[in-house]
């Protein structure tokens, strides 16, 4: 066991890290997540430390042996270590003081167990030293094993610390264990779903857009929950029918954000409360209202040229709607995707200069290649230029 941990987590790096603590007669642990993952015979991406030098003495250790650092955690006891461009947090043991649901005040501590017992899951709580000896203060080992998802101590009090640890527990859940939830943890959620109010857009976001992203198909049934315990009510402002997503998984849409706008059409919520709510950027903002506006065509197979140039974006999506809505059928869906996958993007073929050249100034620049764009997809994108200049030409007195 030792010797399948080191491989996984050991480096050149990390060594001199474990030597220089060593030597300054400081400890220092690996823990939490790239514990738990090498367990699992998974290399983290993040490898994170604990240990029993201050933060002072951390900078200390750090600058005596040229190793470079960034303090911008240290408020609550971080320090970052630089290694080749690869950072690595190490924070100072430490308990929490006081928590209002989002922000905690911490003390720093002596004690490895006081340092686990804030920590949100058990298997999230395990330490490893440099010899491979793995540190487990509340069985987290025996539940990655069986796959269960338990709150260190009594889940409402880890809860009302730090209100996104309702949505981690989905998402661990889903990753890690088989998608069930005790009693206890479903009615705590019920309780304390409002809590999530007081979290920020960016915050619930991340959290989202992960669990959606990774969701197993027979973890989808878990998501009811979110309707049950009231939590769909401050993540999505109603209820959800998560179900549709047995459909994108099927379809091997893997994109989160077509999955969300998918999600959204098909319950109608409104892009507008989910933009302002989780603080969305403008570029995916802008494809949740694409997707929430999409016009399905009648006569898609027949005009294919013209869709596949409005939709080139969102093209998974929107051909995922059409078969969804009955435009067609499973056999076309499944060609039209094989072709449009290999297919290059479509473009106008005029540009400004062309209708320039053709003598059009200021705002007729733009409204003759309005014209022209419309002229294109009507003729199911297989006009030349040649055919649009010429059509230019004709209309130039109309336009």
């Amino acid at each position: 066991m030792k010797k399948d941990i080191l491989s996984i987590l050991s480096n050149k790096d990390v060594k001199f890290l474990f030597q220089i603590f060593r030597h300054s007669e400081f400890e220092i642990r690996y823990v939490g997540g790239c514990v738990r993952d090498a367990l699992l015979r998974k290399k983290s991406d993040d490898i994170d430390f604990s240990t029993n030098a201050r933060p002072h003495e951390m900078q200390q250790i750090l600058k005596k042996n040229n190793v470079h650092y960034f303090d911008s955690g240290l408020k609550h006891g971080t320090i970052t270590a630089i290694f080749h461009k690869t950072c690595y947090e190490i924070t100072t043991l430490r308990y929490d003081t006081e928590c209002d649901g989002r922000h905690a005040k911490v003390e720093y501590t002596k004690s490895w167990e006081l340092d686990a017992e804030r920590r949100d899951f058990t298997f999230n709580a395990l330490y490893c030293d440099e010899s491979g000896k793995i540190y487990d203060y509340f069985d987290g080992m025996k539940d990655l094993e069986n796959k269960k998802l338990r709150f260190i101590g009594d889940c409402r009090q880890r809860i009302e610390e730090d209100y996104l640890r309702i949505l981690r527990a989905f998402r661990f859940n889903n990753r890690y264990c088989d998608g069930k939830f005790d009693e206890e943890i479903i009615q705590s959620f019920a309780e304390l779903s409002s809590g999530i109010a007081n979290l920020s857009g960016e915050r619930i976001q991340q959290e989202i857009t992960k669990l959606i992203f990774e969701i197993k198909k027979e973890n989808i049934e878990m998501l009811d929950i979110f309707n049950k315990t009231n939590i769909s009510k401050f993540v999505f402002d109603k209820n959800i029918d998560f179900h549709i997503l047995n459909q994108i998984i099927d379809c091997e849409i893997q994109n989160v954000w077509l999955r969300l706008g998918i999600i959204f059409r098909y319950n109608n919520i409104s892009y507008e409360w989910i933009k302002n709510r989780w603080n969305l950027s403008k570029a995916n903002s802008f494809l949740l209202k694409r997707i929430s506006d999409l016009k399905l065509p009648n006569d898609l197979i027949d005009m294919e040229n013209k869709y596949f140039f409005l939709h080139f974006e969102i093209q998974e999506t929107f051909l995922f709607c059409c078969l969804h809505e009955n435009c067609i059928k499973i056999k076309q869906y499944e060609e039209l995707k094989d072709r449009w996958g290999n297919k290059e993007q479509l473009f106008l073929p005029i540009t400004n200069k062309d209708v320039m050249s053709a003598g059009f100034t200021g705002r007729m620049i733009g409204e003759s290649l309005k014209f022209l764009e419309s002229e294109w997809l009507k003729s199911n994108c297989e006009l030349s230029k040649e055919d649009l200049m010429t059509i230019l030409e004709e209309n130039k007195d109309g336009l």
